[in-house]
């Protein structure tokens, strides 16, 4: 499987959970640093309430064995405890990338199915003896007959359960701490804007440092991306600071949780599922007296 990313969003009970949950974002970003399946990563601060995470991975593997131990493992059964929600969602690269995250790219092209082999008619008859044997094999097998987890029916579900979903980094690091100020406040316009147009589902804002400021959006559909990146207010952002903004464009691979009572799934149409409030409140867990 290619380079992928992993975002989450985090919306904390209340404020008074905000010191551990920095202190578990310190432990978890000391971890990442040591997990060298882990190739770029940054926890946002978007409010005393609003935590926002984006990881990329180099394989599959590597993210769910960092998932599996250390900090991470520790900290997540406190979560229940801390938060009112929780999104996760995993995406894949485009081609549609402009500028590079501190040196790496990750613009992928479309990928073609691969072709099928050619095989006597002997080979033929002992794979589909072998398929026949294991159905499961047979239905997670891609167009050259080889079983791929990317094409497991419980893979290519997810994935087209959350293919209208069209997800936008947009990365701004500045070159010195004075410059911050105005990097903020030109994102924090760009937000504002999205949040009273109907083009944007969700819009998360934040910073990781002085120096570094991230904003993710989820769009309604691949018209309204473009409309954005070619505003004027991004083209601004870019030509403002042309080696420090990096945007990447994603495609929706698997999603877990919910982000304020919204789940992107693909029913009918590209239309969108929301969690009823009733269902919302039943599913999360509350603190003990």
């Amino acid at each position: 499987m290619a380079k992928f990313a992993v975002t989450t969003r985090s919306h904390l009970r209340g404020t008074r959970f905000f010191p551990s949950m920095v202190r578990a974002s310190l432990r978890i970003r000391k971890q990442l640093r040591e997990s060298p399946g882990c190739l770029r990563f940054a926890t946002i601060v978007m409010s005393p309430r609003d935590f926002w995470t984006i990881t990329v991975w180099r394989t599959r593997g590597e993210m769910l064995e960092f998932m599996r131990s250390g900090a991470h493992e520790d900290i997540m059964w406190e979560f229940s405890h801390w938060l009112d929600s929780f999104w996760l969602m995993r995406w894949r690269p485009t081609e549609h990338e402009t500028g590079h995250w501190r040196g790496l790219c990750l613009a992928e092209r479309p990928e073609l199915p691969p072709a099928p082999p050619k095989r006597t008619p002997e080979q033929q008859k002992a794979l589909d003896a072998a398929f026949d044997a294991v159905p499961r094999l047979r239905a997670a097998a891609d167009p050259s007959g080889a079983a791929s987890l990317a094409y497991a029916p419980h893979q290519r579900r997810a994935r087209k359960q959350v293919a209208a979903a069209v997800g936008t980094t947009v990365r701004v690091e500045v070159p010195s701490r004075t410059e911050g100020v105005a990097a903020w406040r030109r994102l924090a316009r760009i937000r504002k804007t999205l949040l009273r147009s109907e083009s944007a589902l969700r819009v998360a804002f934040g910073t990781s440092n002085t120096r570094e400021f991230y904003l993710l959006t989820l769009f309604r559909d691949h018209r309204t991306w473009e409309e954005f990146l070619a505003s004027k207010a991004m083209q601004d952002l870019q030509n403002r600071w042309p080696e420090g903004v990096w945007t990447m464009r994603w495609d929706g691979d698997n999603e877990f949780g919910h982000w304020d009572g919204m789940r992107l799934r693909r029913a009918k149409l590209g239309t969108m599922v929301t969690v009823p409030k009733a269902a919302e409140h039943a599913a999360t867990p509350r603190e003990s007296d």
